[in-house]
């Protein structure tokens, strides 16, 4: 398999100041027994107790790009609730990196979750709102703002949303480079990937980094928000750009992947209450606290494939991080302990 090869080629890339490898153990007491499969997760979430694991890759490719440049400022867009928002907040605080951030609009008058913990690293001033009517045409609004600001003279980053940023490419091939490097020390192979999609840096990282060390394996993505097209869109976008980063073009074969849709809540960002209720589950069976945002519908999709599909040999669920953003349900979770 050669991990080796992989590590090689996206090194010099890397702040490798900002990852260490995360473990992968077992999880078969969340699924039901079946003598020909054995589930494992890989535990991103490890990463950082406060930035998601998936993101601090993708930073750790991004930051050394950032600086490199030297930018006047880095303009972020991104929901109100990002992950990405908030955890690339606090990279950048920590470099003393000048941001702003381009957010839409939200309605809550209470602050709670992600966006307060924004609000605690961001002053008013470094927000620039967007109504949601006007959110279709965000990255024209951001781009406007970046050639405004060239006209002055300054220099700005545009950061889309989830970190889409060709600069982030090395860092999300960090967590094949790691995978593959596990399975060559344990002596193992997984015929199985399951991973999740928001804006799907992380999952084509993924693929582009099983396709260029030719590893055959089958690839399920919840797509947790966006569109298949979409994605197949970006896909072919990162490996023009993985050819012009690294001066060699990835071989022919390419690992076979599919599309999911959440198992629970299918619409982006709704938290139903069987969704809370899974949380709790998940709590109770396997020690992990995941956000229900993402990970409590990525590993429920998960579940439901591996059942009905009687999937065997080797899986791997790929657990980015996230609890955190338990914070925004603490209310609604605590609903499931009132006395009677």
């Amino acid at each position: 398999m050669n991990s080796e090869k992989l590590r090689t080629l996206i090194k010099p890339y890397l702040s490798e100041e900002l990852l260490r490898q995360t473990r992968i153990h077992a999880l078969d007491n969340y699924f039901p027994p079946h003598p020909k499969r054995k589930v494992f997760i890989k535990r991103d979430d490890e990463l950082s107790s406060s930035i998601i694991g998936s993101k601090l890759r993708k930073y750790s490719s991004l930051l050394p790009y950032l600086e490199k440049e030297n930018f006047d400022e880095v303009l972020i867009i991104g929901g109100a609730h990002s992950n990405n928002v908030l955890s690339l907040s606090q990279v950048l605080k920590e470099k003393r990196l000048f941001f702003k951030l381009m957010l839409l609009e939200h309605h809550n008058p209470t602050l709670q979750g992600n966006l307060l913990w924004t609000r605690m690293l961001v002053n008013e001033k470094n927000l620039i709102w967007v109504k949601r009517k006007d959110w279709a045409e965000v990255e024209e609004k951001a781009q406007e703002y970046v050639e405004e600001e060239k006209r002055k003279g300054r220099r700005v980053c545009l950061i889309s949303e989830g970190a889409k940023h060709q600069a982030s490419l090395p860092g999300v091939l960090t967590l094949p480079q790691e995978i593959v490097s596990d399975q060559e020390k344990k002596e193992r192979e997984f015929q199985h990937y399951f991973i999740d999609s928001g804006t799907g840096l992380s999952a084509i990282g993924l693929i582009l980094g099983l396709q260029f060390l030719e590893i055959s394996a089958h690839i399920y993505i919840s797509l947790i928000a966006g569109r298949e097209k979409e994605f197949e869109s970006q896909l072919e976008n990162q490996r023009r750009n993985f050819s012009q980063l690294f001066g060699q073009d990835l071989p022919s074969f390419c690992p076979s992947y599919s599309f999911h849709r959440p198992a629970l809540a299918t619409s982006f960002g709704s938290v139903n209450t069987k969704v809370l209720q899974e949380t709790l589950v998940v709590a109770r069976e396997t020690g992990i606290l995941m956000d229900p945002v993402y990970s409590i519908k990525h590993l429920c999709t998960a579940k439901e494939i591996i059942v009905q599909k009687e999937l065997e040999g080797n899986i791997l669920f790929v657990y980015s991080g996230g609890s955190l953003a338990l914070a925004g349900f603490q209310e609604k979770l605590a609903y499931f302990f009132r006395s009677p």
